[in-house]
């Protein structure tokens, strides 16, 4: 059942919320494009500066984010508004209209932007994992590396059909999204984080 309106839903085990946090932060481009990527920009010294500057840079913005979360309870948008103006936040006096406060109103505003880019891209690519996904249920893959390629140049051909995979990735996650946290998201991760 969904949550009351006006009533936030929380995560009911933190473990439910790790598995979230690590199938968010981990991405499909560590998964998909990481050893291709690691290969082409010098293996173990490229493994070596990713790793230092995703301390250095990703895990400080992983944890002032998760601390704004936690802190705010509230949605990106409203979070940066509330950081922008809340006195108990910020620890200083924020002018209404003044540039820090809008400035941290847009900050919100851009992370809701990147996060619709990044939807665009992944529902594609999700589309087509439906695609694969079906097609070898159905027993069409194929073993051979010719069998795929001819499913993927069908799938490339057909717009149509790339739409209709990715409006029913968006569509199933939709039905997810709109259960809640412990219904829809906690109950998926624990789910198919540890099958992927």
């Amino acid at each position: 059942m969904p949550p009351r309106p006006g009533k936030r839903s929380l995560w009911g085990t933190r473990f439910g919320f790790y598995l979230a946090a690590v199938g968010s932060a981990f991405g499909l481009g560590n998964l998909w494009r990481f050893p291709y990527v690691t290969v082409e920009n010098g293996g173990g010294a490229f493994v070596l500066m990713y790793i230092t500057f995703a301390l250095i840079i990703g895990l400080p913005l992983l944890i002032g984010e998760l601390m704004l979360g936690k802190i705010s309870r509230r949605s990106v948008i409203a979070a940066s508004r509330r950081l922008a103006t809340d006195d108990e936040i910020s620890r200083r006096p924020v002018p209404k209209g003044s540039l820090r406060a809008a400035s941290w109103i847009w900050i919100g505003r851009f992370s809701v932007v990147c996060c619709l880019l990044i939807l665009s891209y992944y529902a594609v690519i999700s589309g087509w994992v439906l695609h694969f996904l079906a097609q070898f249920f159905i027993g069409q893959l194929g073993n051979g590396p010719f069998e795929v390629d001819k499913s993927l140049s069908i799938l490339r051909e057909s717009g149509v059909l790339q739409l209709a995979l990715m409006s029913v990735h968006l569509l199933i996650a939709l039905v997810i999204v709109a259960k809640g946290v412990q219904q829809g998201i906690e109950r998926w991760v624990s789910f198919a984080m540890p099958v992927f």
